[in-house]
């Protein structure tokens, strides 16, 4: 089924209402009902952060020579946790 100009991969309900992941030209994403992206990444890449709230998140990250440890509260839809573990995983 196609929405929000994609290919609708999963869709379930919770307590607080519709919960749908879209690929659309290989960038999944999470919206909750509507075409608001919620959070999204390239297939392709995993740990390429491909909106501007998470890029400027990790801006932080300009300013450190290494990472040893992460405290992130909440996981969203998860692109900085994958984030966060593919990056991580590689520098050690």
């Amino acid at each position: 089924m196609n929405k929000y100009n994609g290919l609708l991969v999963h869709q379930s309900y919770d307590d607080d209402g519709l919960i749908e992941v879209v690929d659309a030209k290989g960038i999944r994403c999470l919206h909750f009902g509507n075409e608001t992206l919620q959070s999204c990444f390239k297939l392709s890449e995993p740990n390429r952060l491909m909106t501007r709230y998470t890029q400027t998140l990790m801006s932080w990250l300009l300013f450190k020579l290494s990472v040893d440890e992460v405290l992130m509260i909440g996981l969203g839809g998860a692109s900085l946790a994958n984030y966060f573990y593919i990056t991580l995983t590689i520098v050690n």
